[in-house]
């Protein structure tokens, strides 16, 4: 015997952000679940730019406590 298999139902996938896929999560014909993850994007560059903004953060607040300490002398 010889058998076919389709797919219960198709959707579209779209990425939430862009890069490059750094693992597929599924092997081809198994069952999948809404919600599940599929691919892993390489975090790297959203973690730079994460740390990037946290470094500004502080530094701005550092020069508000300075700019506050010298106004108040």
């Amino acid at each position: 015997f010889t058998g076919r298999f389709e797919a219960v139902e198709r959707v579209e996938v779209r990425p939430r952000v862009s890069g490059y896929i750094s693992s597929v999560n599924f092997t081809d014909g198994s069952e999948i679940k809404k919600g599940d993850v599929l691919f892993v994007i390489d975090p790297r560059p959203y973690v730079a730019e994460r740390d990037k903004a946290r470094a500004q953060l502080a530094q701005a607040r550092s020069q508000l406590a300075l700019a506050r300490s010298e106004r108040d002398r």
